[in-house]
């Protein structure tokens, strides 16, 4: 499987250089950097984390010869058995977080009809981006929309493309991706927490109208809201009660995202008997 850059309506998203390394193996695209998006960790720094993976259970399950069906969900298992180790960010986890990300790109590229590859996109994305590496992140999304259309995890895929916007402060790209998570197939208690997103994308606009209007949707239709999604919509629409167009103003989320649906390492264990 090959990265390809999208030809659909998220082709936008893509940054300067997508094309250029759209014909690469994912395995060739994980080079870590500490410092963004743009910089690439020196090849000393990676070759030297790739030396200390020896060993590891990582490199146990690249060893596995490709043709072995068992391989995939190997790799699977001992990439997040490592990710959960690394946690939100890469600072003092480089060695964990390359060879997680070696086992994902070897998952989507050894074995691209295996069943785990939208969810080895979904998670090679997240590390990404818990890496402030956005356009890393954003290509593995976009190929999970492309190849997975009806994955469960898609609509957090457009989901994390909001997010993304939102902390730029692109209020209007923010809302086009919460919009595409309402509008799809999406688990219902996501439902609350995008509308509420998308009320405080209308604030960070000034439009505090249509930010009511979608606070109210949140509250008229609660079932499967989680509490604390319900509690910061009534936050949120008292502090922008009776406020007129434009006067409104961005307060930080009071909630949280619910999880996307990919297993523990724990869960993923069922899978190596297999």
């Amino acid at each position: 499987m090959r990265l390809v850059v999208a030809t659909v309506s998220l082709a936008w998203v893509c940054v300067v250089g997508c094309g250029e390394r759209a014909a690469q193996p994912v395995a060739e695209q994980i080079a870590p950097s500490a410092g963004g998006e743009v910089a690439q960790a020196p090849a000393a720094r990676v070759e030297a984390a790739q030396r200390r993976a020896e060993g590891s259970e990582v490199e146990r399950a690249l060893a596995i010869a490709k043709s072995d069906a068992r391989r995939a969900a190997r790799l699977l298992h001992a990439a997040a058995r490592l990710e959960e180790r690394v946690g939100a960010a890469w600072a003092g986890h480089e060695r964990e977080a390359l060879e997680a990300q070696r086992a994902y790109a070897a998952i989507v590229d050894d074995h691209p009809s295996s069943e785990l590859v939208a969810e080895a996109l979904f998670r090679s994305a997240r590390l990404f981006m818990g890496s402030r590496q956005a356009a890393e992140s954003r290509r593995r999304y976009l190929l999970l929309i492309q190849r997975f259309p009806r994955s469960e995890l898609v609509p957090f895929a457009f989901l994390s493309f909001g997010e993304y916007f939102m902390e730029q402060a692109d209020y209007a790209s923010a809302r086009q991706f919460y919009d595409r998570v309402e509008d799809g197939e999406r688990p219902e208690d996501l439902v609350g927490y995008v509308r509420y997103q998308l009320a405080r994308a209308y604030v960070g606009e000034g439009d505090c109208q249509h930010a009511v209007e979608y606070l109210r949707r949140v509250t008229s239709a609660p079932s499967g809201v989680a509490e604390d999604v319900m509690r910061a919509v009534q936050s949120e629409s008292a502090a922008l009660s009776g406020c007129a167009n434009g006067a409104g103003q961005l307060r930080p989320a009071e909630a949280v995202a619910p999880p996307p649906p990919v297993r523990t390492a724990e869960a993923l264990e069922a899978l190596l008997g297999q």
